[in-house]
């Protein structure tokens, strides 16, 4: 459920996302909410940008490296 108020796992946060593959499981974060949880589809080779298919709905959104989000690797 967007927006909602979950908490997450003790993971630290990813922060190179040059370091993700297509597959990997992350879980998004917003000012300390959770928003969900996808799966990497595809990166640009310096990480600065991801596509991602959010588990459950199957929408895919493009995110460049500047969002505010964090993005926890499950």
């Amino acid at each position: 459920m967007p927006g909602g108020s979950r908490r997450f796992s003790v993971q630290q946060p990813v922060r190179g996302w040059n370091s993700l593959q297509y597959g990997n499981c992350v879980e998004f974060g917003s000012n300390g909410s959770f928003l969900y949880a996808a799966y990497i589809d595809g990166r640009a080779d310096d990480g600065h940008l991801i596509w991602v298919i959010e588990n459950g709905t199957g929408c895919r959104y493009l995110f460049v490296r500047d969002a505010p989000i964090t993005l926890y690797s499950i």
